[in-house]
């Protein structure tokens, strides 16, 4: 029996940001300097990527999700968990996560790292930038 390699390595369920790359990466016909490409990376790190070896650095979501045609993360509950999940989907640093909210840095990178814990009128002011995204 010939075992097809290139089929076994198929996620035809992808569960990591890797296995959607590589599924879409292999529906569409690309190689993997194509998809480095259309994301402003090299094929080492899609390759990388795809492997499990790494992770993407969060400025790169944007154009993962960009060249996947959809988003593979799930929106999450909780005030804190859909900041984070805005702040990835959109490959902002804190800095910037801080010009969109105008809420200091030090105190976002408190709240989703888990270091600090937000005061209920932080929460309240989290909540409205976050509607006001359309995130609910």
């Amino acid at each position: 029996m010939v075992v097809d390699n290139k089929r076994q390595k198929y996620p035809s369920q992808p569960s990591t940001i890797g296995e959607h790359i590589r599924k879409k990466r292999i529906d569409r016909g690309h190689y993997q300097k194509d998809v480095a490409k259309a994301i402003g990376v090299t094929a080492m790190s899609i390759t990388a990527w795809e492997l499990g070896q790494k992770q993407p650095e969060i400025c790169y979501y944007p154009q993962i999700i960009s060249y996947l045609g959809y988003n593979p993360f799930p929106m999450p509950n909780g005030t804190m968990q859909r900041l984070e999940w805005y702040k990835k989907i959109n490959g902002l640093s804190y800095q910037r996560l801080e010009t969109e909210t105008g809420i200091n840095c030090d105190q976002l990178w408190g709240w989703l790292t888990g270091d600090a814990k937000p005061l209920s009128r932080s929460i309240q002011r989290v909540e409205a930038f976050l509607n006001k995204k359309g995130i609910q």
